[in-house]
């Protein structure tokens, strides 16, 4: 542009990104602006760290810790997500080059659990079918044998969209034509205050833009969610990013299943066989 420079800075002190490698970014979804301070005070009672980290206010609601171990970090990032005063709070990385303002705070990684599966379902192929519904597929609990009986439940990790309504569960259809469709829920570990109209995470029923108070229940409630599991010996497998041939056969799978709407915009997924 005419009349404006184009500079080229120095990259700083130290190796390339190492500063980049000890920050987090955290973005509170609440409408009313937050104290720095309270949130130093919950993040240093909640993450009991190996060493001590600054906290930084950078725009409204939006933070910049700065951690002295890299190893603190990680498990902050691998243990969320962290509600502050009952609003989730999304956490990014910085990566090199990257200011905070290009940073998406649209997504945020989630543990779900998969309640009411019939046992001969409860397998690692399903749990990514499940997972992969979601979107992004991050991890599954898993084991030797591909069946995962080491809980009631299935266990997957998944980016969730706020934007959209959380998705409660599907129905599945019964092997035997007799059978009445079995409806499996799903829970969210560590989930802040949503509201229950509309189903979004951000705001609460009062200031939800999307149903009106006179349409009947949508459904949502308290059941969506669950805290943390305690940590076992059960192994957790990370799911590569990149398409292999895995990822096609479970696309494959995916194709063959049909998806319908109930009244509710809950998802019907048929697992046959």
């Amino acid at each position: 542009m005419d009349g404006v420079e184009i500079l080229d800075l120095e990259e700083g002190l130290g190796e390339s990104g190492e500063i980049n490698n000890l920050c987090l970014v955290g973005k509170v979804l609440n409408s009313k602006p937050l104290n720095v301070v309270a949130i130093t005070n919950i993040c240093t009672s909640a993450w009991k760290t190996r060493a001590p980290f600054s906290v930084v206010p950078w725009s409204t609601n939006i933070f910049l810790f700065r951690f002295e171990e890299i190893e603190d970090k990680n498990e902050i990032l691998k243990e969320g997500p962290w509600s502050m005063m009952n609003s989730l709070m999304v956490l990014q990385p910085l990566t090199e080059g990257a200011a905070v303002s290009d940073l998406d705070f649209s997504y945020c990684p989630f543990w779900v659990q998969i309640h009411g599966l019939p046992v001969e379902k409860m397998t690692r192929t399903n749990a990514e079918i499940i997972g992969r519904r979601f979107g992004k597929l991050l991890a599954v609990e898993t084991s030797p044998d591909g069946f995962l009986l080491g809980r009631s439940f299935l266990r997957v990790r998944v980016e969730v969209k706020l934007s959209d309504p959380l998705p409660k569960g599907f129905w599945l259809r019964r092997k035997f034509e007799s059978g009445n469709d079995h409806w499996i829920s799903y829970r969210y570990e560590k989930l802040s205050d949503f509201c229950y109209a509309c189903g979004r995470i951000g705001h609460d029923n009062r200031g939800c833009k999307f149903v009106q108070r006179s349409e009947e229940s949508s459904g949502y409630g308290p059941e969506l969610r669950t805290g943390r599991v305690r940590k076992s010996a059960i192994p957790i497998e990370e799911i590569k990013q990149q398409v292999d041939a895995a990822e096609i056969r479970v696309a494959q799978l995916l194709s063959k299943r049909p998806v319908n709407q109930s009244n509710k915009d809950d998802a019907r997924v048929w697992f046959v066989g």
